[in-house]
């Protein structure tokens, strides 16, 4: 009877180990993921339900419009307009993105801050996808 607990203290040891490290390798492959990707996701998700996107984002400071959102989309079935930020795993707001966020929200405009799983759970929220 000693040995099958001992077995199984072992494979538990030995589960958890495998787990914590595949924790740490997704831990690692998010921090490696570029903010320029995951637009590129987004706007690609976008597209593919019939949205017109426009990306607002340049590849150099500029302070035509503060606060601005990397991405405005047209969505299709007349359901507006949708603000997106994309954000990285470990992405911040500027202090003019979250005035611009909020601003939105006082205007009953539909903001994201994320990447492909929060415009994903939007786009299910108001039936576009399935």
């Amino acid at each position: 009877m000693r040995t099958k607990i001992t077995e199984a203290v072992f494979r538990k040891a030995l589960d958890d180990e495998a787990e914590a490290r595949a924790k740490r390798s997704a831990e690692v492959a998010n921090a490696l993921v570029r903010e320029v990707d995951v637009q590129r996701q987004v706007t690609e998700l976008l597209h593919s339900v019939g949205a017109f996107v426009a990306r607002t984002n340049q590849n150099r400071a500029s302070r035509v419009s503060p606060g601005l959102p990397d991405v405005i989309a047209l969505l299709p079935r007349r359901l507006g307009v949708l603000f997106v930020e994309v954000k990285a795993a470990k992405g911040k707001q500027s202090d003019a993105q979250i005035l611009f966020q909020a601003r939105c929200e006082q205007a009953g405009e539909p903001y994201i801050l994320g990447g492909v799983a929060e415009v994903t759970a939007y786009l299910e929220s108001v039936g576009i996808l399935l």
